[in-house]
């Protein structure tokens, strides 16, 4: 079941972050904006170690070996990964991604956003299902921003 707002601003406040969240939608504002508020509450110390921002060109290797680093000095890493072709990779690396979000390090909080990628709500394509699937099952959190 998708996350929502209110959830987000608990993980926030509470600082117990999700190990994964998947942040998309119509408002793109909304999803800088928190994309923006956890990196900031995620990565206190040494940001130049403990924070890794990927664009859609990325390799699932490259998120792999991100998510599993642990941080340097401080308690938590970010990574996040904005607008990732999943359509376009691989079945052998979807299935790594899906595994990788399914059972993931508790030292990393991981957040996918997807701004300029259009995920429709009623016919949402088969590999973002599963990959929203996986996440929940890791603990983590899909929150839609929708026009209100």
């Amino acid at each position: 079941m998708p996350s929502n707002e209110m959830q987000l601003k608990n993980d926030l406040q509470s600082r117990n972050f999700a190990p994964v969240y998947f942040f998309y939608g119509e408002e793109h504002y909304l999803i800088r904006h928190y994309l923006s508020r956890f990196v900031q509450k995620v990565v206190t110390d040494n940001p130049e170690f403990n924070l890794d921002e990927f664009d859609s060109g990325v390799s699932v290797q490259q998120i792999y070996d991100s998510a599993m680093a642990f941080p340097l000095m401080s308690e938590r890493k970010c990574a996040s990964v904005c607008d990732l072709k999943l359509n376009e990779l691989p079945q052998a690396e979807f299935k790594e991604l899906v595994s990788l979000v399914s059972d993931p390090n508790p030292t990393t909080v991981l957040i996918f956003c997807f701004e300029t990628v259009d995920i429709p709500q009623k016919k949402m394509p088969d590999r973002f299902v599963k990959l929203i699937a996986a996440i929940e099952k890791g603990g983590g959190r899909a929150v839609r921003f929708e026009h209100k």
